[in-house]
């Protein structure tokens, strides 16, 4: 049994948070019906931040590390060895990641907690008693988060550049996503598919709070179908999006 903590209180939704929705995908996807689902505060988070897991009365954290442990205990076999991905295809597979996770997981985080700040905080952060959550919220998240976006640049560029990079960066989303099967054309999902679940889950989520995102991703139709024919042939007994 694996115990996935997570945000979300009840195990029949998903999550607001992207590697959640990814650690669940990675998890499901390569087969594992065992898997507990616990909401905890991000207080007693391992690294102070979601998604961790206990397994064999360890907790772990961080979707990669518990993954690749989750593996190494022979618990699940890796998803990308199981699809017979080529040293050439896990490359491009990684190279599809670094776009999720490093270019649109920054773009849509700049606008959740940049852009639409108040009511990010209080739909993410919203089980901080209402009294202390601004005080928290500012200190603990909003002034290492600016900083953060400082250093990568994001925050320094005008808001017509950031457009165009998000306008560049979901248009080679688009491509790279099939109109039917998996992201590299295998029989079975991988792990770039869960990656990218993942993220466009959490998107779908919060729609209010990355509206610019939102209205990009909806002129390539076959993205979001992509997530919810995912959602439905994986997690049938779940609501599909919230």
């Amino acid at each position: 049994m694996v115990t996935l903590y997570r945000f979300q209180h009840d195990p029949m939704r998903f999550c607001d948070s992207t590697y959640v929705n990814k650690l669940d995908a990675l998890l499901t996807f390569s087969g594992l019906d065992a898997i507990k689902y616990e909401s905890g505060k991000m207080s007693k988070a391992p690294r102070g931040k979601f998604p961790f897991i206990e397994l064999d009365g360890v907790i772990i954290p961080d979707s990669e590390l518990a993954y690749r442990s989750c593996i190494d205990k022979g618990i699940v076999e890796c998803l990308d060895r199981r699809a017979g991905l080529s040293d050439k295809e896990a490359a491009i597979s990684l190279s599809y990641r670094a776009l999720v996770e490093r270019n649109l997981e920054e773009i849509m985080g700049y606008e959740r907690w940049m852009e639409h700040w108040y009511e990010t905080r209080d739909k993410i952060l919203g089980d901080i008693p209402a009294l202390m959550r601004p005080v928290l919220a500012y200190w603990l998240i909003y002034r290492p988060t600016s900083a953060k976006y400082w250093h990568t640049e994001i925050s320094r560029i005008t808001p017509e550049e950031r457009q165009r990079n998000l306008e560049s960066h979901v248009r080679a989303l688009a491509a790279i996503i099939p109109k039917a099967g998996y992201i590299m054309g295998k029989a079975t999902p991988t792990r770039i598919d869960a990656t990218i679940f993942g993220f466009l889950t959490s998107l779908i989520r919060s729609p209010e709070l990355s509206p610019k995102m939102i209205a990009e991703v909806d002129k390539y139709p076959h993205i979001f179908e992509y997530r919810n024919r995912l959602a439905s042939e994986f997690w049938p007994q779940r609501k599909l999006v919230n």
